[in-house]
């Protein structure tokens, strides 16, 4: 998988796509807006979750998101956006 950003954006710590999660084996590439984001890592937090940035906050979000609900994350998204994940083990 990979992501191309457009250079007038400030690049930084955890923009690099695709974004790994080394415990689940997910990576995800992700571009677009989710509204609800900071509700969303929220309530990950609340069950368990940890998050390394605090740059690429969205895309980490949505991809413990998926780790954590898998397609039942589609109904929690509020926002317009594109990804796509992969299991690196499978």
């Amino acid at each position: 998988m990979g992501k191309r950003c457009i250079l007038n954006v400030i690049l930084h710590h955890g923009a690099n796509q695709p974004l790994l999660d080394q415990e689940s084996n997910w990576a995800i590439v992700y571009n677009g807006e989710i509204y609800n984001y900071i509700e969303l890592k929220q309530d990950l937090i609340a069950l368990g979750h940890t998050f390394k940035t605090n740059s690429d906050t969205e895309a980490e979000v949505l991809l413990k998101a998926w780790v954590e609900w898998k397609l039942g994350a589609l109904h929690r998204l509020n926002g317009m956006f594109a990804f796509a994940v992969f299991n690196i083990k499978n």
